[in-house]
């Protein structure tokens, strides 16, 4: 047997490093268990994530079907509306064409005929509606309050210190209408006009748009009479104007270009 010159030393220090290591082992050893913890859960299969749409849609038979679906319908209305859009395109430039005939007619002082005007409506689109994408659901937008009267009488009161004085009835407003005209310097003609086009409708004069039919519905604008003439109303505001010697000529013979 060979004796090795300093081999109890080399024992010493073997002996000494492996205590020191085995020493580092239980000191670092709950940093060894939370790394293999950590080391399971990247290993072990990861929680679905959200994916990029193709894949979403390669996931999901029923939304691919939808999207298909969806670029078809798209495909068949863009033609309608764009055969719709030639017709329509073509009838008002002959309307704007007409248009022009005609005052270049009326500077000489030439009569117009029926032949000057357009008498065919307008096209109407009769094609398909434009479909809905599946992938961006349609939000509607908040609905927008439109004001009434007393949100307008309110107001007066309140920034002006002032509350009108309404009428107490049909009849006396359509007198102090032609007063107030007469006083501006209308004649009366053009009064008559105009109150034809502006205070006429389905209700009477204090009828906000979308309230003729129910006083507790949603007013679509602040006009007030909803704009829809009637031969009766007509009549029964001629009898009114007499009072202040306004013409009221037809309104049948009245016509706007």
């Amino acid at each position: 047997m060979k004796i090795v010159p300093g081999g109890n030393q080399c024992r010493v220090r073997a002996k000494t490093m492996l205590g020191s290591v085995i020493h580092l082992k239980r000191r670092y050893w709950p940093v060894g268990l939370l790394a293999i913890a950590i080391a399971a859960l990247l290993v072990s299969p990861a929680a679905p994530q959200s994916s990029q749409p193709a894949d979403a849609l390669a996931q999901q038979p029923e939304r691919a079907a939808a999207v298909a679906q969806y670029r078809r319908a798209l495909e068949e209305y863009n033609r309608a509306w764009q055969s719709y859009t030639a017709v329509s395109s073509a009838y008002w430039n002959q309307i704007s064409e007409k248009r022009q005939l005609r005052n270049a007619k009326r500077a000489p002082g030439e009569t117009l005929s029926i032949s000057d005007y357009v008498l065919t409506q307008p096209p109407v689109y009769t094609g398909p509606p434009r479909p809905q994408n599946p992938l961006k659901p349609e939000v509607k937008p908040p609905r927008i309050y439109v004001p009434v009267v007393a949100d307008f009488v309110a107001a007066a009161h309140q920034e002006f210190k002032f509350v009108p004085r309404f009428p107490q009835s049909e009849t006396e407003f359509k007198r102090g209408y032609a007063k107030i005209a007469l006083a501006a310097g209308l004649t009366r003609d053009q009064i008559v006009r105009i109150y034809g086009f502006e205070a006429t409708g389905n209700g009477s004069y204090d009828i906000e748009a979308g309230l003729e039919y129910n006083k507790h519905g949603r007013a679509i604008t602040t006009a007030l009479a909803a704009k829809s003439t009637s031969y009766a109303r007509w009549s029964h505001s001629r009898a009114a104007f007499r009072t202040r010697g306004v013409s009221t000529r037809s309104w049948r013979t009245r016509r706007r270009d």
